[in-house]
C-alpha cells in the first residue's frame, strides 16, 4: 500500500468505513484501482515501481517477493545518487 500511496499521492482503501472492511475486500481480491499515469509507460522506473506493487499483491503470499528480492530489486533498477 506505500508504493500505491506514494505514487497516486492518496490514501488507499479512502471509502471503507472501518478497517476490517479493508480485511474482507483483499480476502475477496479486491485491490485498489491503479490510475496511475505509470501503469501505461514501459521501461521506466515508475513502470517498475507499478509493477512490483502488483507482485507484493499477489493472492498467494508465496508468489510475492520477499524483503531480499524486493531490496536487490530496488538496488539494481533504482538511479545510485
Amino acid at each position: 500500500m506505500v508504493l500505491y500511496e506514494l505514487l497516486h499521492r492518496k490514501v488507499a482503501w479512502a471509502d471503507a468505513y472501518q478497517l476490517g472492511d479493508i480485511g474482507i475486500r483483499v480476502l475477496k481480491g479486491e485491490r485498489p484501482h491503479v490510475t496511475t499515469p505509470f501503469a501505461q509507460e514501459k521501461e521506466t522506473v515508475g513502470r517498475f515501481m507499478v509493477d512490483l506493487m502488483f507482485k507484493c499483491w499477489a493472492n498467494r503470499p508465496i508468489e510475492r517477493p520477499s524483503f531480499k528480492d524486493i531490496q536487490t530489486s530496488l538496488s539494481t533498477k533504482l538511479p545510485k545518487r
